[in-house]
């Protein structure tokens, strides 16, 4: 229940931006570097906001700021390799690369990949990508 007992409009905030920024601050999240070549150029770009969606089929999301060259280059390239990064992997962007099935730049020392063709949607201020197909590494 809202305070109030009303359920918030979708203009309205049941928490104020500074407390929502705030307890997100504090989420602890698996670092990820998500990667994309040709021909909309090559980028990395370090991330927070992925999640796995279901398991059958095998699904995730991946968010990027709407304001990012990252995101020009996806949807033009329709695809990206999300890299999950162990510990003690901070300066993966100097690491030697190899590429999977789509073309996208893969570090050889991540702890996984996936490398995935992809469909976006717009949500606000990001564009939200879901694969419509992954392999994996």
């Amino acid at each position: 229940m809202y305070p109030g007992g009303e359920t918030p409009t979708h203009n309205e905030s049941a928490v104020d931006l500074g407390t929502f920024l705030a307890v997100m601050g504090k989420v602890i999240s698996t670092v990820r570097v998500v990667t994309t070549d040709e021909p909309g150029g090559r980028f990395a770009l370090t991330v927070s906001s992925m999640s796995s969606v279901t398991i059958e089929p095998p699904s995730m999301l991946v968010c990027i700021h709407g304001g990012s060259p990252v995101v020009a280059a996806v949807e033009r390239n329709r695809t990206l390799c999300v890299n999950r990064l162990g510990e003690g992997q901070l300066h993966i962007s100097e690491a030697e690369r190899t590429m999977l099935v789509t073309g996208c730049p893969v570090p050889l020392s991540a702890a996984a990949s996936h490398d995935c063709k992809i469909a976006g949607q717009q949500a606000a201020t990001h564009t939200c990508y879901s694969p419509e197909r992954s392999w994996r590494r």
